[in-house]
């Protein structure tokens, strides 16, 4: 989408070819979270994110600080970035990390996620994803039990050998 845009306004010595580079897909994914972030919240003091330390950063992108945020580890686990939970952009993400790590539990996709966002309600909308998902719920179903009826009275009655024939 970016690529596009900019080979469409620079000359054509100057245009991007080849596969894709990491750094286009996470200019792409700020980019995604920015409009997210802008439809849903009105900046650091919004209500939804009330109680959470939100802060603003460098790109303008609202976050929130963790516990862990004087380890020595990757800026997004240390400040992940703040999503709402009933965005459709969001709920698709989530299905692709359910997807992606091959139809994990719900506490696996929750630490998953949590490595570089933070959803409100997370745990209710992964819980609901997770639910309406078709084929973790064909794995996790149980088996049909079928009761089976009471045995004749003949087998069962206690008598002699040949008595009963």
């Amino acid at each position: 989408m970016l690529r596009f845009k900019h080979n469409c306004l620079c000359t054509k010595e100057e245009r991007k070819r080849g596969e894709l580079t990491s750094s286009e897909f996470q200019n792409v994914e700020f980019k995604l979270v920015m409009m997210i972030q802008q439809e849903s919240f009105d900046g650091e003091d919004d209500k939804k994110s009330k109680g959470l330390p939100v802060f603003v950063d460098e790109a303008k992108i609202l976050r929130v600080k963790t516990q862990i945020v004087n380890r020595r580890d990757k800026e997004d686990s240390r400040k992940s970035l703040l999503l709402p939970s009933n965005h459709e952009v969001v709920v698709k993400h989530i299905e692709h990390y359910h997807e992606k790590n091959l139809h994990c539990g719900l506490q696996i996709l929750q630490n998953i996620l949590r490595e570089k966002f933070s959803i409100l309600n997370g745990r209710k909308t992964i819980l609901k994803i997770v639910s309406k998902c078709v084929i973790c719920k064909r794995f996790s179903s149980k088996r049909l039990e079928d009761d089976s009826g009471p045995l004749p009275e003949n087998p069962v009655r206690d008598a002699a050998v040949f008595q009963i024939t």
